[in-house]
């Protein structure tokens, strides 16, 4: 499978998030951050996998995928396996077991009754962490209003 641009810049704020993730059969990634479960995050993708895979680095696996245009993905027992067809290479990154990686409860929905449709970037999102860094606080909270998404 190609796994596309969008799910790419996904599984970016995820690894912002926490730097590991637990992948489930399906096309619905769900991540939440370690410290104490504050943060929580959910996204449906265009693309479905078929295991149950942990990936302990996250950040490392995204670089591979985005050092040469459309790489090919396969779920191997045990490892993923990235093709990258215009150079007739592949590579191999290992799984990690699910079971060391601190990832939602499954079967727990996660997203509030009501929902809320913004576009945050990559960028934004790390200014936000950052920020929050910086003053001390650990914790931040999104707040609609008149329309208009505000940090707090």
């Amino acid at each position: 499978m190609k796994i596309s641009k969008t799910t790419l810049e996904i599984l970016s704020n995820f690894a912002s998030i926490h730097p590991s993730i637990v992948i489930r059969p399906g096309n619905t990634l769900r991540t939440m951050n370690g410290d104490a479960g504050s943060i929580f995050a959910e996204a449906v993708i265009a693309e479905s996998f078929t295991k149950t895979f942990g990936i302990f680095d996250l950040h490392k696996l995204l670089s591979l995928l985005k050092m040469y245009d459309n790489p090919e993905v396969e779920e191997l027992e045990g490892q993923l396996r990235i093709k990258y067809p215009q150079y007739k290479t592949i590579t191999s990154f290992r799984y990690t077991d699910p079971k060391l990686i601190v990832s939602p409860p499954e079967g727990q929905n996660i997203v509030a009754t009501y929902a809320i449709h913004s576009k945050l970037s990559h960028d934004n999102l790390n200014w936000i962490r950052k920020t929050a860094s910086i003053i001390g606080t650990p914790d931040v909270v999104f707040v609609g209003v008149g329309g208009k998404l505000f940090v707090h």
